[in-house]
């Protein structure tokens, strides 16, 4: 759609090819973005518009005597599913703004998408209402399918909604039930690795960490099958500190020792202290730059400081 758009006020205007795209594209890139082709960047759309004297949003108003094919739809679709994926949000109002849910005869999985790209974007302006109300949409689509990649991004923004909404029990039964239906098939492990992980956290604001224990114990194992590394020092971070309120010691020392993150000092010293290594903790604990941007390891900090106190 936006390169018919651009080759329909070149062609109004009288511009060549070659006159509109230069200095800004070679002519052969221009005329793959108005074949649609390819998606220019934002930065290339600002520069074409100033240069016919438009504004960006008149780029995306539809050719007069253009028909949507199901092939530039999901040109569309794809090009906003990553803008969202790289939490480029505020051009998804561009996307919006053209109603794309209201076109006759729109596959029934593209209706989905948009309704996915609607979701996540409300979801991120904390418009909860409509949040909801386009993923259920999405879902009365999706549910009915075999499971598939949009019904795994539906799973993961659905449960994300119902954290936000403190419910957890809810973000947890979606996330299970996902977890169930991949399990039907090898298709899905790195999609299975993302769930156990929003899983885990869910598990960890609760403070439930021997639960947090056995679901990364699931992480890794299916990590290893895959050879997929995901999240590594969060998945650390988390591990560590269930590992210090489990008393898991000899553990933490392993998971901890010789890294530089801050939580990986804290819980190493914290770890040779509990061993009775008191000097090699207080070396440790003397090379720490703390800070309180790790919410969980304060009372770890704490704990030290004290202990340390006494001891000096």
């Amino acid at each position: 759609m936006i390169g018919n758009r651009i080759k329909e006020l070149r062609n109004n205007q009288k511009l060549t090819q070659e006159e509109l795209s230069e200095g800004i594209v070679s002519r052969t890139y221009l005329s793959l973005i108005e074949k649609g082709s390819v998606q220019p960047s934002n930065n290339v759309l600002v520069k074409l518009s100033e240069r016919l004297g438009v504004n960006v949003n008149d780029l995306m108003v539809e050719s007069k005597n253009y028909q949507y094919s199901d092939i530039d739809m999901s040109r569309e679709i794809i090009f906003y599913e990553n803008k969202i994926q790289n939490e480029e949000f505020d051009v998804i109002e561009q996307f919006i703004d053209n109603h794309y849910e209201e076109k006759e005869d729109i596959k029934k999985l593209d209706l989905a998408r948009i309704y996915l790209i609607y979701g996540e974007y409300y979801l991120n302006r904390s418009q909860y209402k409509l949040c909801k109300r386009y993923l259920d949409d999405a879902a009365d689509i999706l549910l009915k399918m075999p499971v598939n990649d949009y019904f795994i991004r539906y799973t993961n923004v659905i449960s994300r909604y119902y954290v936000k909404n403190n419910d957890y029990d809810e973000a947890l039964d979606v996330l299970e039930r996902a977890l169930v239906e991949m399990s039907y098939t090898n298709q899905f492990q790195l999609e299975s690795i993302q769930n156990l992980f929003l899983m885990a956290n869910i598990y960890f604001d609760k403070k439930q960490y021997y639960t947090v224990l056995r679901i990364i114990n699931r992480m890794e194992y299916l990590s290893r099958q895959v050879n997929i590394t995901y999240k590594e020092d969060d998945v650390r971070y988390m591990k560590g500190i269930c590992l210090y309120h489990e008393k898991k010691f000899d553990t933490l020392e392993l998971i901890t020792a010789h890294k530089t993150n801050v939580y990986d000092k804290v819980l190493y010293s914290y770890s040779l202290l509990a061993k009775g290594d008191v000097k090699s903790a207080l070396d440790i604990y003397g090379t720490i730059e703390f800070t309180r941007e790790f919410n969980a390891l304060n009372e770890i900090i704490d704990e030290l400081d004290e202990r340390f106190k006494s001891i000096i």
